[in-house]
């Protein structure tokens, strides 16, 4: 998917389509328009195409995320704004001596 993407992103650049305009029109065409338009064949690319391609655009590599961990993962679920004002509104009831209150909004 990678390839299709720096291929489309290419093809933005040269004819200033949008990504999904480009995917519009894609899908209006016969296969075989199709593959003339990527410059290619229902074989595939040819190997001094592709290793053309490779030098332009590099590996077709899927780049890993950074994993988060767990206890990262649970603190950033306290981050939410609404979950920041049901904290302070369980403290306030409290320190009012809702102790009922302040469970119920925790």
């Amino acid at each position: 998917m990678e390839k299709v993407y720096l291929i489309f992103n290419k093809m933005k650049e040269e004819k200033k389509e949008n990504y999904e305009d480009v995917l519009r029109r894609f899908d209006k065409m016969e296969v075989v328009d199709v593959l003339a338009e990527l410059k290619t064949s229902g074989k595939g690319l040819s190997g001094k195409e592709a290793h053309r391609r490779r030098v332009i655009w590099g590996r077709n590599e899927i780049i890993a995320k950074k994993r988060t961990g767990v206890i990262h993962g649970l603190l950033s679920k306290f981050l939410s704004p609404l979950i920041i004002t049901l904290l302070i509104v369980a403290v306030f009831s409290l320190f009012l001596g809702e102790k009922m209150s302040a469970i119920i909004f925790i």
